[in-house]
């Protein structure tokens, strides 16, 4: 094998290396947005529930809304 060859086979071993960490980084980046939605949806529901909650303490104490 020439050292051209070797010299090619290195540069391509390398960005193999680096696509394969960006790949992995995506996927931690993903999971991530994963749990943000999750976290999300679970911070609105909390609202609602809340929001339900003072809404209807305020009627049953005769107050307008």
């Amino acid at each position: 094998m020439s050292c051209s060859q070797k010299l090619t086979e290195a540069k391509i071993n390398g960005m193999e290396s680096r696509i394969n960490g960006m790949e992995s980084k995506i996927k931690g980046m993903e999971a991530k947005m994963d749990d943000l939605k999750t976290d999300l949806k679970t911070d609105m529901a909390d609202l609602k529930t809340d929001l339900t909650n003072f809404l209807q303490e305020i009627h049953t104490n005769g107050e307008k809304v």
